[in-house]
């Protein structure tokens, strides 16, 4: 962390938006109405691709020497985060009757070979080939600020070809066009965002953009005609899937902005969420395989609408111990040396 203040409030506000888009996420799996999941995938995903691009540093590694890096910071955690689930389901759900993606040697080894379909883990590998690619990218020779802009336009309509036509690939692959779009709009955007980041707004000023951003998205994610999931590719109507996802993230970032300007770290909620964003590399890894163990306690009472609440109590208790149990004492799982270490997701 730099010391100057600016650096700091930078990594507060960044930190913070991660732990709204990973509070997100798992809400998203929560089994909520529809239309407020058609709202929240709207832009949650995109969401980690901008923020990853807005982050992007580039390297003077060799390609190998690349890959490598790229591998124990992503394909680390996918690993370990898989062989869990494996774990899980091969075991407990099987010998439980529970419906999972895994229910034998059969199914384990498709998803060693082809990738997750539904689990939020199908995240990471495709973050991983959208940082080799956008890193090999930015090394061609006399590549300009213009090509970018045409490479961008470019990804987002090999995206669409992809969707329309339902390309399934290994792990994802078909998605890769799509989150490389939202990884270079959030690489683009830097420049422009540090002058709205480093200069504070009033409260009324940011109060009015993230109701005019919230308006937008809201309208433009309802008037498209199917949900937004970049997990299976679905993309809808390109123009009003762009504008929704990206008025979304406005929308959280002006929020962000507010607070962290407000509160700093000063309030215990903001401490909370900006640790959440801090590891929401492990919510990501986790929260689908506490929700299953819950789900199976409480399999017998599910019909009680009066357990939801405990159910709910409880998974959020467990979610924050285990997420501070692997950050502190199973770092090796996320491809760590130590505790120390900068922490991505």
């Amino acid at each position: 962390m730099s010391n100057s203040s600016n650096a700091s409030k930078r990594v507060i506000w960044i930190d913070f938006l991660k732990g709204l888009g990973i509070i997100l996420v798992v809400i998203g799996h929560s089994g909520i109405p529809q239309k407020i999941a058609w709202w929240i995938w709207s832009f949650h995903m995109p969401l980690f691709f901008v923020i990853s691009g807005y982050l992007f540093k580039n390297t003077e590694l060799g390609v190998l020497d690349l890959v490598l890096k790229k591998s124990k910071s992503l394909l680390i955690p996918y690993i370990s985060f898989t062989l869990l689930y494996f774990i899980f389901m091969l075991v407990i759900s099987t010998e439980f009757e529970m419906n999972s993606e895994v229910k034998n040697m059969t199914q384990a080894i498709h998803v060693c070979l082809y990738g997750w379909r539904g689990l939020a883990l199908w995240f990471l590998p495709v973050l991983f080939l959208t940082e080799i690619t956008f890193t090999l990218l930015l090394r061609l020779q006399r590549i300009s600020h213009l090509m970018l802009y045409v490479v961008l336009i470019s990804s987002m309509l090999v995206g669409l070809i992809l969707s329309k036509y339902a390309v399934r690939l290994p792990y994802k692959l078909e998605v890769v066009p799509t989150s490389l779009a939202f990884y270079m709009i959030g690489f683009i955007s830097k420049s422009y965002l540090s002058n709205i980041t480093e200069k504070p707004k009033s409260s009324s000023i940011l109060i009015i953009y993230a109701i005019f951003f919230l308006v937008i998205n809201i309208v433009c994610c309802f008037a498209n005609y199917e949900r937004i999931d970049l997990c299976f590719n679905k993309l809808g109507y390109l123009p009003l899937t762009y504008i929704s996802s990206l008025a979304g993230i406005a929308f959280l970032l002006v929020i962000s902005l507010e607070i962290t300007n407000k509160f700093n770290k000063s309030n215990w909620a903001t401490r909370l969420i900006c640790d959440m964003g801090s590891k929401s590399l492990i919510i990501l890894g986790i929260h689908q395989l506490i929700k299953m163990a819950l789900s199976l306690s409480f399999k017998s009472l599910q019909p009680h609408s009066f357990y939801i609440i405990p159910r709910q109590i409880l998974f959020w208790i467990a979610l924050i111990l285990l997420v501070n149990l692997i950050d502190k004492h199973l770092y090796f799982l996320l491809g760590r040396a130590g505790t120390n270490l900068n922490k991505r997701a």
